[in-house]
């Protein structure tokens, strides 16, 4: 009886873990295929590094719709440790990147944004670039950095997967640069949001899970 009990423990602890790697994939194909710029309640560093991790193994994932997003890179910004110009430096570098596979820009301390003194952009100048900007159709950009003689470059939003991130003690100063009129996608709570997701799952047979993986 104990070697039938412990055969059906480890058949449905293999039941459980393939049930919840399914979920795993389900969950990273619909935060990585958003289509406009999201907003997400996070410790950014935990939020990239399981990102990065889901990428580096969707081309084994049981959801065959993550390998869409095999090779794609990350790229990061902080807006708390900004200087001046390097918005729009940043910006440059972006709108120059190879966009196959999509680039998935996380750009952090959305709420951080440094005052402005001799070392700092206007923080308003810096909310359009980089939180603003994604809700439009197309950017058109000036390159004012010395020397760029105001050379202008585009970004299209849709172009790439765009997250905006506050930390979880910061949210309080969320509504100095986000407005819900904006339009631009929310997730909130990263923690809260992906729990709900999964819970939604829990209850589905393996079977049908497996008949959304394709």
């Amino acid at each position: 009886m104990g070697l039938l009990d412990n055969d059906e423990q480890v058949i449905s602890n293999t039941y459980n873990k393939i049930k919840e790697t399914i979920c795993q994939n389900l969950f990273w194909d619909d935060i990585l295929g958003s289509y406009s710029a999201t907003g997400i309640e996070t410790e950014s560093i935990a939020f990239v590094t399981e990102m990065q991790i889901a990428i580096d193994n969707a081309g084994n994932a049981p959801a065959k719709r993550m390998q869409q997003h095999v090779g794609r890179e990350i790229y990061r910004l902080d807006c708390s440790k900004l200087c001046k110009y390097d918005a729009i430096g940043w910006l440059r570098k972006v709108s120059q990147l190879s966009l196959s596979p999509k680039p998935i820009l996380v750009i952090e301390n959305i709420t951080e944004i440094p005052q402005e003194d001799e070392v700092h952009d206007n923080p308003k100048y810096v909310e359009n670039l980089l939180v603003l900007s994604w809700k439009n159709p197309a950017n058109q950009f000036t390159d004012n950095r010395p020397g760029q003689n105001n050379e202008q470059f585009s970004i299209n939003p849709h172009d790439y997967t765009v997250f905006l991130t506050w930390k979880p003690e910061d949210k309080e100063k969320l509504n100095n640069v986000w407005c819900a009129s904006d339009g631009l996608a929310w997730i909130g709570n990263f923690a809260d949001y992906k729990q709900k997701f999964t819970d939604d799952y829990k209850q589905t047979d393996l079977s049908e899970l497996q008949k959304l993986c394709v």
